[in-house]
């Protein structure tokens, strides 16, 4: 049986994998269609597990015992054998293979239309968040996950944050995989959830400048940083976003989107 996050157990078919020796948690998995393969520029259907651990570091002389995080994505194909991207910080912002070129476009500097998602948009604090950049561009954003405070998370791999999935499709239909991670220890489990929740229904009601606004009224930052960053966002929305933007700096970001638009 596997460990997750969630502390539920589930059985893949297979141990969690050992990163540096140190014993894994499941975070997430995620199953990718022929359609989903096709749009990212590959063929195969396939799915994708994603494991973190925490691996020691020397002491620090102020703080004592230290870590940092590693992962390793599954990456598993019907009828093939699985692949697994090991993926850790080595000096840089992004999650990456060994060998894999430490490239990526701050998410501030970007227009809206220039990410690239699979189903949704990120939701993330888009003035501190970064895209990788690949062969082909941008990676296509295609999934996102909170690491909560259950007690499996704090004992093998930490809390509050949330992981955010990256992949390019390269020639051979292998993919690349790059994780961007980004703390979140300031919002509680709820916080998260509602965050998502109201994520959604601003996907869904776009169009409805009644819910629009209930949904931007009862917002905080973090929701009102996803409707800045949606692409094609209403100038009507904005207008009214400016009025419940609660510091001078989300003020300027959304006079900068407004003026982009005149």
């Amino acid at each position: 049986m596997n460990l997750s996050i969630d502390e539920a157990r589930v059985d893949l078919g297979f141990t969690n994998p050992l990163i540096e020796h140190r014993p894994s948690v499941l975070i997430g998995r995620m199953a990718l269609s022929v359609e989903d393969m096709r749009r990212l520029g590959g063929e195969a259907a396939r799915e994708l597990f994603v494991f973190g651990a925490k691996v020691p570091m020397p002491p620090d002389p102020r703080f004592g015992e230290s870590w940092r995080n590693e992962f390793s994505v599954i990456e598993a194909l019907p009828g093939e054998a699985a692949r697994e991207h090991r993926l850790a910080q080595r000096g840089t912002i992004m999650f990456l293979a060994q060998g894999e070129a430490d490239r990526y476009e701050m998410v501030d500097m970007l227009a809206p239309g220039d990410i690239r998602f699979l189903h949704r948009r990120p939701g993330w604090k888009a003035s501190e968040a970064s895209i990788p950049l690949g062969e082909n561009g941008l990676y296509h954003f295609v999934r996102q996950f909170y690491v909560g405070e259950t007690a499996s998370a704090i004992e093998y791999f930490g809390a509050g944050s949330s992981i955010y999935v990256f992949l390019e499709a390269r020639p051979d239909d292998r993919l690349s995989v790059q994780l961007f991670v980004q703390d979140m220890s300031e919002q509680t489990a709820e916080d998260h959830y509602r965050l998502e929740a109201m994520m959604a229904q601003f996907d869904r009601h776009r169009g409805d400048s009644e819910k629009v606004h209930k949904l931007i009224r009862e917002g905080d930052r973090h929701f009102h940083a996803y409707v800045m960053d949606a692409a094609n966002v209403q100038r009507e929305t904005l207008e009214y976003l400016l009025k419940h933007v609660r510091s001078k700096r989300e003020q300027g970001q959304v006079l900068k989107l407004l003026k982009a638009r005149a």
